[in-house]
């Protein structure tokens, strides 16, 4: 950072304003003073401190911090273009390198600017009669106090030339081109200026993860799309998947030792309503890399607290694998009411802090999770399906992450570790030749017959031994048949009742030939039955064959 003080000494400021600036100096003690350029002075009004390098008009209450301010307020131009006119005056080299820092250093405090001063216009129209719609909205549907109203900085707009009329009136000597970057302003076809949220919208502040504002969000009251937000678009300060809402407030307090990571902006506010404020919003239902980074600065362990239906799971999931890839410690908030935070706040204030403190481990809430997708207490036969979908998640994780889950796997479905890890760390179940439905090859009978008596060999061999049901079961084969799918439910049933059971039937007595179906015929038994079943489900949609 530039020390602008170090940059010119005392005698050099005094030659400047003397000399390159013609003011008259009159020394007063330790300071001196001369006619301040800001109003109309008589008598000599504007102290310059000398020993430490400020301005202060005690008629017009004018302040400098220093002689490059002092100097850009007097000719209008920014910080960067008052150094470099100094510099160029002779009284210190200013390297390219530095020039450049000054000026985007400034360009951003431009930047930072414009959003400050949009955030005070946007609240300040919340406490109008224009902003009455909204602030009604809030305090009244969504049950939010006026106290949570000022701490998160809650706006609106009120016309779609407000920013527009404010930050580009000349008065306020502010660089167009600097604003039109922000987008909060933005020319359309016709060379008009206009804001770029429309009015009548609530308008949320969006800060980084400095607590600078620098950019927004709004909401149109009505709106129940599945876009319910509009965000400003980005900009060189801003990047919509690199924030997370209320980061920074969150990042402050050493003293919690964890966080809640929900979705929405109303999730954050809503808890706060109930004293919880080391709760941060995703935006989204996935994590990008640069929120993942915050995440790990923070230093605490992440709850995660997403809607309790499916989509909401599935965000959950998928969270929980980016935080654990990075060691993130985090758990999650185990309910199963539809909702989000934000409406179980309103609507089940008393159970929120029970649900609060019902909290699940993030390995076995995936588990869970892919149980309950899969089905797999009516549907036994999508068990490797359970399986792999885990194994899939995990990836490249740690041995003993691999354990837990099989161990844990073992318990759900009641199978021995050893069967489970023969599916876990399997390769891909085997992927058959594709026939295109529209072109069926040529076949000898009838294919729902053809079928039957495949699925039946099938049968046979999984009743006859675990390892090959173990191994078929892979294959994520859907039986066509009803009655094999019966039969199969009992092999299931009796296979996972104990891992002690390796027999269900002795239906084939050549021990020989059962090691030759094994070894040499299951790949055309996989292939021979997805065909016949493609051809099945073609010509039964033709109605060239009736069903039994």
């Amino acid at each position: 950072m530039i020390n602008y003080n170090e940059l010119l000494k005392t005698e050099d400021i005094l030659q400047l304003l003397s000399t390159d600036l013609n003011f008259s100096l009159k020394k007063v003690g330790k300071n001196f003073v001369m006619l301040c350029p800001f109003h109309d002075d008589k008598s000599p009004s504007l102290n310059f401190v000398a020993n430490e390098g400020f301005f202060k008009c005690f008629s017009c209450s004018f302040k400098a911090g220093n002689i490059f301010s002092f100097w850009a307020q007097y000719k209008k131009i920014n910080l960067s273009q008052a150094v470099k006119e100094v510099s160029k005056l002779g009284y210190f080299p200013l390297p390219e390198e530095l020039s450049e820092k000054v000026e985007k250093k400034n360009k951003k405090k431009e930047f930072l600017t414009f959003f400050s001063l949009a955030k005070d216009i946007y609240h300040y129209n919340l406490f109008t009669l224009l902003g009455k719609e909204i602030f009604d909205y809030l305090t009244e549907k969504r049950k939010i106090t006026k106290q949570l109203v000022e701490k998160f900085f809650l706006g609106c707009t009120i016309n779609n030339k407000q920013l527009n009329n404010l930050l580009l009136h000349p008065q306020n000597n502010f660089s167009h081109p600097q604003l039109l970057l922000t987008n909060l302003i933005q020319v359309v076809s016709n060379s008009q200026a206009y804001d770029f949220f429309y009015p009548q919208q609530l308008i949320i502040p969006l800060a980084n993860e400095k607590g600078e504002i620098v950019a927004f969000a709004s909401r149109k009251l009505n709106n129940q799309t599945q876009h319910k937000y509009n965000y400003l678009p980005n900009h060189p300060y801003y990047k919509k998947s690199s924030l997370l809402y209320n980061y920074f407030s969150v990042s402050q307090r050493s003293e919690w030792e964890s966080c809640y990571l929900v979705e929405g902006f109303f999730d954050v506010i809503s808890l706060s309503k109930l004293g919880i404020d080391n709760c941060l919003a995703s935006l989204g239902t996935d994590l990008s890399e640069e929120q993942i980074i915050l995440l790990q600065r923070l230093n605490k362990k992440i709850v995660l607290f997403l809607d309790g239906d499916q989509a909401g799971k599935k965000a959950t999931v998928n969270m929980i694998i980016s935080l654990l890839k990075k060691d993130i410690d985090c758990e999650v908030i185990k309910h199963s009411y539809q909702h989000d935070p934000d409406e179980l706040v309103i609507n089940k204030e008393e159970e929120i802090k029970k649900i609060l403190k019902t909290r699940e481990n993030p390995y076995l809430f995936i588990i869970n999770y892919y149980c309950e997708k899969e089905d797999i207490s009516k549907n036994p036969q999508r068990v490797p399906s359970f399986i792999n979908e885990i194994a899939k998640s995990f990836v490249n994780f740690k041995q003993s992450i691999h354990n837990f889950l099989i161990k844990n796997i073992s318990k759900v479905i009641n199978w021995e570790e050893t069967e489970v890890k023969e599916i876990y760390f399997a390769p891909q179940p085997i992927t058959v030749k594709e026939v295109p439905v529209s072109e069926p090859f040529s076949l000898v009978g009838h294919p729902r017959e053809k079928i039957k008596e495949t699925e039946k060999l099938v049968l046979k061999l999984c009743a006859h031994d675990r390892r090959f049901w173990l191994w078929w079961s892979q294959q994520n084969y859907f039986f066509l048949l009803e009655e094999n799918r019966y039969f199969y439910q009992k092999i299931y049933n009796f296979y996972t009742a104990s891992p002690k059971n390796f027999c269900y039937k002795q239906e084939i007595d050549n021990q020989s030939d059962f090691f030759i179906y094994r070894q040499k015929t299951i790949n055309d038994l996989c292939w021979f039955l997805q065909q016949y079943t493609k051809v099945y489900k073609y010509y039964k949609q033709l109605r060239l064959w009736k069903k039994n």
